[in-house]
């Protein structure tokens, strides 16, 4: 879904005016890489459209709702369910990049455990723009699999405090291992259209409905939103936008997750794809 950048209101509406091509370009994503070369940003989900379903172990759904995907001018849907549970172990470092004590057995970054080396990769070295102080400068974690904490030199028990890099030595401190639960997803892509045509003819017999009768407080709203490139809640006591809340969400969302959503609307005889911000104006 796209959130209005930069906005610190209480809610906001964005109506863009669409046509099939950019209708369905607007209301999909793309699994794959976003340049060539670079990983891709959902990879479960282009595994699943390559083969049908794929598999991914987490703590949390990788994907959970958003709007369908994209390729090669087919369009998914995702749907997943849990098939597996098991026990891993959270693994939190902290490393200091200035200590004053860099005393101790040291081991070369080189010949850590893949493990191990994995977890400080985003650490070792310290980017550019690190700001270093007194004391531990970063933090990162890691899961890790009954295997991979037997192989370890930095957990569940610290082998090496010190660990070099191209002649720098760094103190990295075992700050926290602990079990956590993890699932095994299973993903299922189904396609719903075979073309940006076919996909937006979907959208538009699913999700798209006439905006009408409004109230004239309503209708400042909705025009604000179309004129001036987008309408503000400054606070939740905007009872007009809270019943342009309540309108939408009468409706079914082409994409809703916690307090944001996209819609799919007529109004004056256009269509619009419509970003609504809500969240501060329901309960819980």
């Amino acid at each position: 879904m796209a959130l209005l950048a930069g906005c610190s209101s209480a809610g906001s509406l964005d109506m863009r005016p669409v046509n099939d091509t950019v209708l369905a370009d607007q209301a999909s994503r793309r699994p794959g890489p976003a340049e060539p070369g670079e990983p891709p940003r959902w990879p479960v989900a282009a595994d699943a459209i390559e083969d049908g379903t794929a598999t991914v172990n987490d703590t949390h759904p990788p994907i959970d709702g958003g709007l369908p995907f994209r390729d090669e001018g087919r369009y998914y849907t995702l749907s997943r369910e849990v098939v597996a549970t098991h026990t891993e172990t959270r693994v939190a470092v902290a490393i200091d990049y200035n200590a004053t004590n860099t005393s101790g057995d040291a081991i070369a970054y080189s010949e850590l455990p893949p493990v191990d080396r994995a977890l400080l990769d985003a650490v070792i070295p310290p980017a550019e723009d690190t700001r270093v102080t007194d004391g531990p400068d970063m933090g990162v974690g890691a899961r890790y699999t009954a295997a991979e904490l037997n192989a370890s030199v930095l957990a569940p028990t610290q082998e090496y405090h010190i660990v070099t890099f191209q002649g720098t030595r760094y103190r990295v401190t075992l700050e926290d291992t602990r079990p956590i639960t993890v699932h095994t997803y299973r993903y299922t892509a189904t396609e719903i259209a075979s073309s940006p045509a076919a996909y937006a003819t979907y959208l538009r017999e699913q999700y798209a409905f006439e905006l009408a009768d409004l109230p004239p407080a309503q209708a400042d709203v909705i025009a604000e939103a179309i004129e001036e490139g987008g309408y503000y809640a400054e606070s939740t006591d905007d009872t007009a936008f809270a019943a342009v809340v309540d309108r939408f969400r009468a409706h079914d969302a082409i994409a809703e997750d916690s307090g944001t959503g996209t819609w799919l609307v007529r109004y004056r005889g256009q269509l619009y794809l419509v970003d609504l911000r809500y969240g501060a104006f329901i309960d819980g």
